[in-house]
């Protein structure tokens, strides 16, 4: 059902996410690792179809279940994961995304890919929040800001 509605549906990375990705894990100090509350069979699935799967680590990353359906347990559990020498950061798009990465202790940026424009996320006080065309360099600039 899912890959059916992904082929007939307009779904598609933004911007040039998946260069981004690549570049970033050149980085030995980075992991990336997937929070979402998607299952994880459609979440491997939509990431697959936008050619993204590759870019994660699967084995650290967070998915939605029974058990872990909400945000907060999600990135709740993601934070517990953290050696003592890591950050996590998330890459948000919605209110909620800001709230509960704040709330749980974790680093967020902000992105403006969903509903929110830029004033509805800043006022929610993220970390950082970038513009849904953001570039390698803004984001890695980011991210050495958080690391110092």
């Amino acid at each position: 059902m899912l890959p059916d509605s992904l082929k007939n549906g307009v779904v598609e990375p933004i911007g040039n996410i998946d260069a981004v990705l690549r570049s970033l894990k050149s980085f030995e100090s980075l992991d990336l690792s997937l929070g979402t509350g998607n299952c994880v069979e459609g979440g491997k699935i939509k990431l697959q179809h936008v050619g993204l799967l590759q870019d994660f680590n699967m084995k650290d990353s967070y998915f939605a279940s029974t058990s872990t359906w909400s945000r907060e347990l999600i990135m709740s559990k993601a934070k517990a994961s953290l050696s003592f020498d890591q950050i996590g950061v998330v890459i948000g798009d919605s209110p909620r995304d800001i709230e509960v990465a704040k709330k749980v202790g974790l680093h967020v940026v902000g992105v403006t890919t969903g509903a929110h424009n830029y004033d509805e996320l800043k006022a929610l006080g993220p970390n950082s929040i970038v513009s849904k065309d953001w570039s390698l360099l803004e984001l890695t600039t980011i991210l050495q800001k958080m690391t110092i």
